[in-house]
């Protein structure tokens, strides 16, 4: 943590950004951001048949993307892993967590912006994709509003995708970080989206069977405790017809045993200190061999700028 400490004081003194929102942006350089929008591709996200995208291939920025996500992946959340010191020297784990939690919702709602820019092209096709399907399923609702449930909502990262559905959607919000609340509904006032917030994690859902039309999930099969439980819960609260939407960061395939290898390295710090956030998960065959999806349709993209975070699988 000293470390991750030094690296983000030497990037805030040489660029004068916010050493908490801006501490990834200077660890990719102008020239890996150009090849990666040069990179992007126009293709639909969503298709039966999977396909593979890499971004970023270029051979002499990849070793250096792959050296600086070591250090990183966890610098923009790493405060979280420092303990609260008791002012009598007892405090119970309890009330140490309070403090974590609360400067890990404010660093994932001011400190994700280089992971977002990098993503933004490909993630707005997925959301646009997964919004035509919503509005498929208003057709069959008697023009009843689309009641969606989005698992971890965070920050609220996701609300500006769902603006342009208005009043064809009802949004509810879970998530077990009660200090998300605040900065989820300010994203659901900007984009004019009502929000329901549960304070509630994926394996325990608190809503009857069928309740919803459809559930989405984005970086959060990573962290959760138990994958196929949560799979299960958001399979029994979606309506028979309903459907899944899924963007996750995931293990790299074998084809890539370098990245693999510094995935597991850094695997055990990644959960301590990135909230449980694993980076040697399956998700995509856990999704499959769940047995609670009729057709799962997926599509792979590496976005290599963000090294151990790059791999990631959506449908």
């Amino acid at each position: 943590v000293i470390g991750t400490l030094v690296v983000v004081k030497r990037f805030h003194n040489a660029n004068r950004s916010s050493w908490i929102g801006d501490v990834m942006k200077p660890c990719l350089s102008p020239r890996a951001l150009d090849l990666h929008r040069a990179s992007s591709a126009s293709t639909p996200i969503v298709r039966a048949l999977p396909k593979s995208k890499d971004y970023g291939e270029d051979p002499r920025v990849r070793r250096k993307n792959l050296l600086r996500s070591l250090l990183v992946s966890p610098i923009s959340i790493a405060l979280t892993a420092i303990p609260v010191p008791a002012a009598v020297g007892e405090i119970t784990a309890a009330a140490n967590r309070g403090p974590q939690k609360k400067l890990f919702a404010y660093t994932m709602a001011n400190g994700m912006q280089l992971y977002m820019d990098t993503v933004a092209e490909e993630k707005s096709r997925y959301f646009d994709g997964f919004n035509q399907r919503l509005r498929n399923l208003k057709q069959n609702n008697n023009g009843r509003p689309i009641r969606v449930l989005e698992i971890g909502i965070g920050a609220g990262a996701n609300m500006k995708y769902f603006h342009d559905l208005g009043t064809d959607i009802l949004l509810t919000g879970l998530d077990p970080n009660p200090f998300m609340e605040s900065y989820a509904r300010a994203q659901g006032e900007a984009n004019d989206i009502p929000l329901q917030f549960v304070l509630a994690d994926g394996m325990k859902i608190p809503f009857p069977d069928d309740t919803f039309d459809a559930v989405v999930s984005t970086l959060v099969l990573c962290s959760v405790e138990d994958v196929t439980r949560t799979l299960k819960e958001i399979s029994r609260v979606v309506r028979p017809g309903g459907i899944f939407g899924f963007w996750e960061h995931v293990s790299a395939p074998s084809s890539k045993p370098i990245l693999q290898t510094a995935q597991r390295l850094l695997d055990p710090l990644q959960q301590t200190l990135a909230d449980g956030c694993h980076l040697t998960r399956n998700t995509l065959s856990s999704i499959q061999d769940s047995g609670c999806f009729v057709d799962v349709e997926y599509e792979n993209f590496n976005f290599k700028s963000l090294g151990v975070l790059g791999p990631h699988v959506a449908g």
